[in-house]
């Protein structure tokens, strides 16, 4: 980091983030089956046993949560995002006592949430848990399609088919939620252009009014790794996944959709608030097995093992919160976190909120970085704010990965 940090040690001091957190993410961790592609913290099979504690001890560490890192009054929490694992994999029962402990413990209650999100599954997408979510109060589903292919969806291990989806989607519309998500993945095993396009055409077709399209990312300890190791798979070249999210790009902005985020395009209105938070640098609570958080400038981890997690909480052991990591973040590393996140946003880098959180220019910090970028063409600056340049936009991280670096 060159320029405005002034000495070594002021870099390195810790970060203290000076917005409250108005973002919570409430992680459920279990499903009926672990996909091939998941390295996410979940807990698969027969699991339904375990869903009643699980959600008491949610709401103990959301108590002990509130009570260390008060919210603000003046500013309460404005989303709840709900993921997983499977969220809907939840009986009726639990849903319930989740929504009644949420009501209970959350400053405000469930009436402060603008923006309320629930991840969902389309094998679970049945009028009555839907209309059940409507009565809570959640104004948006995000539900996880991943394609419209059967073949493709069996190599995934996902347990729905292309009709379900579509029925889970149909179904959500109809019973008058405003915001509709569907997650789509491309650069899948045997995937073909034509095959993917397919499935965008298939999702623009429907009532949704978000899409986020994820590239396959194959990670240590999944299905897909082992199988690719063993040569049982094959993945599209580099090229070809490119062309996929260009072409998707294309398809969805011809359709009213808009970049927002590298991977998320919505109609004006559908963003995901919540999601805008963690690339805005906002502070936001995190609870649940694996939940990562991040509190005046303090980020934490909780424990991705369940056990562990249902015995730190229990009433009779005196209940701690979960975490198995807590890291002060210096004021250098959040700089660069800063710029990373932000200039993955179509509306890029302010530079006048970098100003009141860092007290310094953004082009004296980044200076040489932000020269040389721009220079190449990668980045542009005007009206206050860098951006990355549209044919750049899906290699980005080649290129942004050096404000991490500065």
């Amino acid at each position: 980091m060159t320029g405005a940090t002034g000495s070594p040690s002021e870099g390195s001091a810790p970060f203290v983030h000076p917005e409250p957190a108005r973002a919570l993410y409430v992680h459920v961790p279990f499903c009926r089956a672990r996909c091939a592609f998941c390295d996410f913290p979940v807990v698969s099979g027969r699991t339904e046993h375990l869903h009643g504690p699980y959600v008491d001890a949610l709401l103990q560490e959301l108590e002990l949560l509130f009570s260390l890192f008060p919210p603000d009054p003046s500013r309460p929490l404005r989303t709840l995002y709900v993921g997983g694992g499977t969220p809907s994999f939840l009986a009726r029962a639990e849903w319930e006592r989740l929504a009644e402990g949420l009501e209970r413990v959350a400053p405000g209650g469930l009436a402060s949430f603008e923006e309320w999100t629930v991840e969902l599954n389309p094998e679970d997408a049945e009028a009555d848990l839907l209309r059940m979510l409507r009565s809570f109060g959640v104004t948006r589903v995000s539900i996880g399609v991943q394609s419209f292919d059967d073949a493709l969806l069996a190599a995934l291990g996902r347990v729905h088919d292309a009709a379900r989806a579509v029925h889970a989607v149909e179904l959500a519309a109809g019973l008058g939620f405003p915001h509709i998500s569907l997650d789509l993945m491309y650069g899948l095993p045997s995937q073909t252009i034509s095959a993917w396009l397919r499935d965008v055409e298939r999702a623009l077709d429907l009532p949704v009014d978000h899409i986020s399209a994820y590239a396959l990312g194959v990670e240590p300890g999944t299905r897909f790794f082992g199988e690719l190791r063993r040569g049982r798979i094959a993945l599209p070249e580099d090229d070809v996944v490119a062309e996929m999210y260009e072409r998707f790009a294309e398809r969805a902005q011809a359709r009213g959709f808009r970049r927002y985020e590298v991977s998320n395009f919505a109609r004006p209105g559908g963003e995901s608030r919540h999601n805008l938070a963690y690339w805005r640098y906002e502070p936001y609570y995190a609870a649940g097995l694996g939940a990562h958080g991040f509190l005046r400038g303090i980020r934490t981890a909780n424990s991705r093992h369940l056990h562990t997690y249902l015995r730190r909480l229990a009433p009779d052991s005196g209940p701690d919160l979960p975490w198995v990591e807590v890291r002060s973040i210096s004021r250098a590393e959040a700089m660069g976190e800063f710029a990373f996140l932000g200039l993955r946003l179509a509306e890029g880098v302010d530079f006048e909120r970098f100003r009141r959180l860092f007290g310094v220019p953004f082009s004296d910090v980044f200076a040489p970085t932000l020269a040389r970028l721009t220079e190449a063409g990668v980045l542009s600056v005007r009206d206050g704010r860098a951006y990355v340049e549209e044919r750049w936009v899906y290699v980005q991280n080649t290129f942004l990965s050096d404000f991490l670096l500065a």
